[in-house]
């Protein structure tokens, strides 16, 4: 028999029989309502319905319409994950990323394939591979890099989840950390080890991770009395190994008496910036952050931290492929909880700013 005229179609019909909505007694809804729901013609509704019935998982039964035999099974054979652009040379949390997407994907028996190449120009060929079989579904690193090419993947009925999330994602099925919950629990943990005088190092506020961390550090200090001045919120970027705007928040004469780094590799601008000053973490200065990942010498320099949980939010990822591959019902997006790795960098405030 000849292949359907548009794979989309059955792909998403299929989905929706595994998934066992809008089915009455075994039946699905009439031809007629499958087209206006996929907003095509009975036509192509009919075809798809005999592509199943090939398979095995629907059957017209005369004077009641299409019943559902099985519900189907697939497996998650391989999944294509999407990286925006080359890695850079100190790129460590993309690469331990990837290298723990690879392993969930394996104790599922799951291929996991990288892409570097423009999603844009590489959607028709996805789709192309998922009607054939050869991809369940897409990863993308961190954000969705084209939207318009993800809207296609999502017409063509291709389940696509993002991993990492760090930005607004428009409604896509993410898992990431908990951004909010950090930026609280980094304020909380230094306003309770006595400080009032506090002061945080970010990226661009503009981005989904800095602006929910500084909502929650903003919550933490506020529940507490505590003021947060604008002078002492700066900008660094991450792998800057000297800040201007960190040295002279340091360096002046009501500096804050501890910090909050957003990335363990602006802790490392804190920490240089310290140490030029002649300030002492943590006797002079209390510095915490969040990655344990960005900056190689964190634990030498016995930094507070809380962890990027990258094995928690890849293995997610995997879950909500499969799941979504099986059922044919979109996941819903989860938040990771980080944990503390308390080393020595935080402690209680001197009885005055040296």
């Amino acid at each position: 028999m000849a292949r359907p005229r548009n794979m989309a179609v059955c792909r998403k019909l299929e989905q929706l029989i595994r998934s066992g909505r809008d089915s009455r007694n075994g039946l699905l809804p009439p031809e007629r309502v499958l087209a206006e729901r996929f907003g095509t013609g009975r036509s192509v509704i009919r075809s798809c319905l005999f592509e199943l019935e090939e398979r095995g998982i629907v059957k017209l039964v005369p004077a009641r319409g299409w019943s559902i035999v099985s519900r189907g099974e697939t497996r998650l054979e391989r999944i294509l994950v999407s990286v925006p652009g080359l890695l850079r040379e100190k790129a460590w949390e993309q690469q331990a990323i990837l290298a723990s997407l690879c392993r969930h994907a394996s104790a599922f028996f799951t291929e996991a394939v990288f892409s570097f190449l423009d999603p844009g120009e590489n959607a028709e060929k996805l789709i192309f591979q998922a009607e054939r079989g050869e991809l369940q579904g897409v990863v993308f690193l961190e954000r969705i890099a084209d939207e318009a090419a993800f809207a296609r993947l999502a017409q063509a009925g291709i389940p696509c989840v993002v991993v990492n999330q760090e930005h607004e994602t428009g409604g896509v099925p993410s898992c990431g950390m908990d951004f909010y919950d950090i930026g609280y629990r980094g304020g909380s943990l230094l306003a309770d080890a006595g400080h009032t005088r506090l002061g945080t190092v970010t990226g661009d506020l503009d981005t989904l991770i800095f602006s929910e961390m500084l909502r929650g550090f903003r919550d933490a200090l506020s529940l507490r009395g505590i003021a947060l001045p604008p002078r002492w919120i700066v900008g660094a970027g991450l792998q800057d190994e000297e800040s201007p705007a960190v040295r002279a928040m340091l360096a002046a004469p009501d500096r804050p008496t501890a910090v909050f780094a957003m990335r363990d590799g602006r802790a490392a601008s804190v920490f240089r910036s310290a140490r030029e000053l002649g300030l002492r973490v943590p006797e002079d200065l209390s510095v915490a952050s969040y990655d344990d990942i960005t900056w190689p010498g964190a634990k030498e320099k016995d930094l507070t931290t809380f962890c990027e949980d990258i094995e928690g939010m890849t293995r997610a990822a995997v879950e909500m492929l499969r799941d979504w591959n099986e059922t044919g019902v979109p996941p819903v997006s989860r938040k990771i909880r980080t944990e503390l790795i308390g080393r020595g960098s935080v402690t209680a405030p001197a009885a005055a700013p040296r």
